[in-house]
């Protein structure tokens, strides 16, 4: 039953006398107390990590993993050497090991240990604490690891105030379309691995919701061809490689080049006409929702 809660995914570090780093994946991990700030987690008493981390001393610090973390998490649950010069860190304010990559991290000296059966409740009182990258955290579920996708703009999108100012500029050009062709003209920017709705103008027929801004979708075909097409090639394999099985690749990428060539695209999305097939090329046989760089 528990596994259908999920929970971060946390590494606690310290360091052992002789400098060594030492590290414990735990799942059980938040705020207690914000006057005085005092955080807590769960440990199994059991595990030989935490008497390591008891025998470093009374400073540790949590990393909070990011989504692109979960091998992290495998190479120090199998206690696999040297695993910290492997996965890379970096001192803390307290001198403790902060893995790069995550989203952040908390120094703590300990302050309590409660022994609640077979774990302990640790205690600790915060010392430092950053954010290192605003971006999603690792979530461990159903047994297995995965992260989660927020359905609207959320406040890890600081990147795109940049972007809105910029909707500003075409905004009487949209304002233009929307009215000559009666329906709804909408802005959507790339963010990682998703598409987000920014900007809209007007309301399509079929509009079921008052507006559209901070929808997500996942960049990955055949969403995002324009984004994709000015994309790095690292980022535009990545987006080709999410094709579905039985679907031609080679006809995916070429459809990128006759993008760029053309300076847009549309999407022909019929039930006998994958979207961004070459009929697309065919002068007068475009129809459906039409994406711009320019």
């Amino acid at each position: 039953m528990l596994g259908q809660y999920p929970a971060g995914v946390c590494v606690v570090t310290a360091l052992l006398p002789g400098g060594e780093p030492v590290g414990l994946t735990i799942g059980s991990f938040g705020p207690v107390s914000f006057e005085p700030p005092l955080v807590g987690l769960l440990v199994d008493r059991r595990s030989d990590e935490w008497a390591r981390l008891r025998a470093a001393g009374e400073r540790f610090c949590v990393n909070i993993l990011s989504e692109g973390q979960e091998a992290a998490v495998r190479a120090i649950a199998a206690r696999q050497q040297p695993v910290f010069a492997d996965l890379g860190w970096r001192p803390s304010p307290a001198g403790l090991p902060v893995l790069s990559d995550s989203c952040a991290y908390v120094d703590c000296a300990l302050e309590q240990v409660h022994r609640a059966g077979d774990h302990d409740f640790v205690i600790g009182r915060v010392l430092a604490l950053d954010v290192e990258k605003p971006i999603m955290p690792l979530l461990h579920f159903r047994g297995g690891y995965c992260a989660f996708t927020p359905s609207t703009m959320s406040a890890r999108d600081a990147d795109l105030v940049g972007r809105l100012r910029l909707v500003d500029v075409v905004k009487p050009v949209m304002e233009n379309l929307s009215d000559k062709l009666q329906s709804e003209v909408t802005v959507i920017t790339r963010v990682g691995d998703e598409l987000v709705v920014i900007a809209t103008v007007g309301r399509a027929k079929t509009a079921v919701v008052p507006t559209r801004v901070g929808q997500r979708a996942p960049f990955m075909p055949p969403l995002g061809g324009v984004h994709a097409a000015w994309a790095e090639p690292a980022d535009r394999d990545s987006w080709l490689n999410r094709l579905g099985q039985g679907i031609d690749r080679d006809d995916y990428a070429e459809t990128l080049v006759l993008i760029r060539e053309r300076g847009y695209s549309f999407g022909l999305g019929t039930p006998r006409t994958p979207p961004w097939r070459p009929r697309s090329r065919r002068p007068g046989a475009v129809s459906g929702t039409g994406s711009t760089r320019r």
